[in-house]
């Protein structure tokens, strides 16, 4: 049975993966550096490493592992980061293909950057780069260049989140909406919240919407904007996973008019629990939102992706300018609104798009028994 080590800090998608049972190895976490929630200092820190002098200076993140590490373990597992030090294989899971140099968009242009890159690609101890997304499987090579990389080294394979095999309730007394994230403004919060004033005050009061966020972000105007709804329940983002699991089987539709992200794991997490999606078409969330099959997509004011799976530049590099700036895109305003009380009326659509998703998510690529079958081979 092999010993394989998850390095360094980690999401809480992680969790499902580490609690499989599996035949050939055993993970091993060091749980004092999990992290679940948007981090302020870790914010600013990134946002840092993201200017162009170390573009110059070819500069990203590795990490390292101890002696003790490297003499006790089999294989290693990180997120994000080659390992500087290893004398053991390793695997690395990727959100996104920027995500190796500090999420720049540039980086990888750098002479300095490509020599150190092709290094750490070509390292006999990098077994492969597990791409959680085709979006980002896709992406990779249009930003590292061949001669850099192997690209039999380059998998893709999704986060394993366990299989619902609970039923799809058929009646309805109030479509009960959840949002989900610990940023409210950048995953659209704004957004619904107009949408629910809206719906307030055109009497549709039996459509609800929970919000789970981080409470201590939200300044004094969301807070009272929240409160004054008697529609929004709002909740802090402090639930375990088996707890948001339950609360996600106690909803009918998702809400995700994010503004910015590269896989969305909310997203999956809902469409495994059975919940129609209204999302943005943001990067990998059309690989499990299927417009008009199992929710609804709706581009964003700025888009921050190119369709090619590459970051566009224009928005990302000014953020405050454009996806981070204070405002609400009447558009999806609209989109939402429209939407939820089209679903209010055609039940019989909701519980058939609510089905199709947990189908969608019980296919082999998205399944957890497949997944945890794909890891073992890994480990092979």
């Amino acid at each position: 049975m092999k010993k394989v080590k998850l390095i360094g800090a980690y999401r809480g998608f992680f969790q499902d993966l580490l609690s499989q049972n599996y035949s050939n190895f055993e993970f091993f976490v060091n749980k004092k550096k999990k992290f679940e929630v948007a981090n302020v200092h870790k914010e600013k820190i990134s946002r840092f490493l993201n200017k162009s002098i170390f573009d110059f200076l070819g500069f990203f993140t590795t990490m390292k592992v101890s002696t003790e590490e490297n003499k006790e373990f089999d294989i290693f597992v990180t997120y994000n980061r080659f390992i500087k030090n290893s004398i053991r294989p390793y695997y690395i899971v990727l959100e996104n293909p920027t995500a190796l140099i500090n999420y720049s968009g540039t980086r990888m242009n750098s002479r300095i950057t490509k020599k150190r890159l092709k290094k750490y690609f070509f390292d006999d101890n990098l077994l492969g780069v597990i791409c959680i997304s085709d979006a980002c499987f896709k992406g990779f090579s249009n930003y590292y260049s061949p001669e850099i990389y192997d690209e039999n080294k380059i998998k893709q394979l999704y986060p394993l989140i366990k299989n619902d095999m609970s039923l799809i309730e058929t009646t309805y007394d109030n479509l009960e909406c959840l949002f989900i994230s610990s940023n409210f403004t950048l995953k659209g919060g704004r957004d619904l919240l107009q949408v629910f004033d809206n719906l307030k005050n055109k009497g549709f009061n039996n459509i609800k919407l929970t919000v789970i966020t981080k409470l201590s972000s939200l300044g004094e105007d969301l807070n009272k904007g929240l409160d004054s709804n008697p529609n929004i329940k709002l909740r802090d983002f402090s639930f375990s996973r088996d707890e948001l699991y339950t609360i996600y089987r106690e909803h009918h539709v998702f809400l995700n008019p994010t503004r910015m992200d590269s896989f969305s794991l909310v997203t999956l997490e809902a469409i495994k629990h059975g919940l129609l999606v209204i999302s943005t078409d943001i990067y990998a969330i059309p690989e499990m939102v299927l417009n008009h099959e199992n929710g609804y997509l709706v581009s964003p004011k700025f888009e921050v992706w190119n369709k090619d799976f590459t970051l566009n530049l224009n928005v990302k590099n000014y953020p405050k300018q454009t996806y981070e700036s204070d405002y609400v895109d009447s558009s999806i305003v609209s989109f939402i609104e429209e939407k939820l009380i089209y679903l209010l009326k055609n039940t019989d659509l909701l519980t058939y798009y609510r089905q199709k998703s947990k189908n969608i998510s019980q296919n082999c690529r998205f399944s957890s028994e497949c997944i945890k079958k794909e890891w073992e081979k890994l480990m092979e």
